[in-house]
């Protein structure tokens, strides 16, 4: 539901013209936005993923957006012996190509090494990756992104 579908308040025995001003900040942050964001998400990495795998709540649906930003961050780390610890903050940019289907995206300057050995963004917009093995007793192995688009 976007803010414009809430209908105004109009003046009745209560003052409700505060509803309508918040209705108006919510859209004029919409219009800001493009309609497409999502907002900071957590992801689990698994260790040593060999092949592509989806990377849950990051796609970008290309009926209804032409290009994204998505930032990044990476920890993993393990306990015990042969304990490691890598970390790592980035992005990805994306664009849509109507034409052949596919979306043309490039790593952006990332900091640091978390072990991911290669991303993928499928032709349905979903963002995929693939991981090292690290030794060592699983303690943490966490992916937060959140991402930004503009509209068809």
């Amino acid at each position: 539901m976007k803010f414009s579908d809430i209908p105004n308040r109009t003046p009745g025995p209560t003052d409700l013209s505060w509803w309508n001003s918040l209705k108006l900040a919510g859209q004029r942050l919409e219009s800001l936005l493009g309609g497409g964001l999502i907002i900071e998400t957590s992801f689990t990495i698994a260790n040593n993923q060999s092949s592509f795998a989806d990377v849950t709540g990051l796609s970008f649906d290309p009926t209804l957006y032409r290009s994204f930003v998505f930032e990044y961050q990476i920890y993993r780390n393990t306990t015990g012996a042969g304990a490691t610890e890598l970390a790592e903050k980035g992005s990805i940019i994306g664009v849509f190509s109507t034409v052949a289907g596919t979306w043309e995206w490039t790593q952006g300057p990332a900091v640091g090494n978390a072990g991911i050995t290669d991303w993928n963004v499928t032709n349905a917009g979903q963002v995929q990756y693939k991981s090292s093995n690290i030794t060592g007793t699983p303690a943490t192995s966490q992916m937060k992104f959140k991402a930004t688009t503009m509209g068809v």
